[in-house]
């Protein structure tokens, strides 16, 4: 981003901002009005600073990562010229544009390789920026999903619980004439639910026995 769009953009931010706040402050501070406005304004200012110096910041710092990139690809070029390690198809291409010319030649032979040597370094950090997403991406739908199957684990162990605990409650009560059915009944229960937390429990990783 230029230098002129970004005082551009600064001055828009200090306006727009300053003055979307004034104009909701200007009638909450009557007594002061000038004061609230002039704060408001200030505010949007150092808002603007802040965008102008961060993107600043961000530019300069991307014009030395393009520098130190072209730098190393200038090294690789020299070292090709030097171990007369020429790319045949670019050398023949500048030889014949310059006429026969070698001097001339060898400047474009720099300057077309340099500009390949940038379109291949892009085109595998582009491969590789992608095979980083999508191993991330498949990351955090693994976490995902073993998030998820721990937690269905873990609902069906508390209703396991449950299941067991409301039959030894019933059994317990004496005055209850199906006691005895409610307990024989919530163990079926009981073990299919221990049953399914455990597969959900071993779908998501854990293992029970030792090795």
């Amino acid at each position: 981003m230029k230098r002129t769009v970004r005082i551009i953009i600064a001055v828009a931010v200090t306006f727009v901002l300053g003055g979307m706040f004034a104009y909701q402050d200007a009638d909450k501070y009557r007594s002061h009005p000038a004061v609230a406005i002039a704060t408001d304004f200030f505010c949007g200012f150092l808002a603007a600073l802040l965008f102008y110096f961060g993107s600043g910041w961000i530019e300069k710092r991307k014009q030395r990562n393009a520098a130190f990139n072209d730098t190393r690809l200038y090294d690789q070029v020299a070292k090709e010229l030097n171990e007369n390690a020429l790319n045949p198809g670019l050398w023949t291409r500048a030889f014949a544009e310059m006429n026969g010319d070698e001097a001339k030649a060898r400047a474009l032979y720099i300057k077309y390789r340099v500009a390949q040597l940038g379109t291949n370094a892009h085109q595998e950090l582009a491969v590789t920026q992608g095979e980083a997403n999508l191993a991330q991406r498949q990351q955090v739908i693994r976490s995902i999903r073993r998030f998820g199957l721990l937690i269905f684990g873990w609902i069906f162990a508390v209703l396991s619980f449950l299941s067991l605990l409301l039959g030894i409650l019933a059994l317990s009560d004496n005055r209850s004439d199906g006691a005895v059915g409610a307990m024989v009944l919530s163990v079926p229960f009981t073990v299919g639910f221990v049953l399914v937390a455990v597969w959900f429990f071993v779908k998501a990783g854990i293992k029970f026995t030792k090795r």
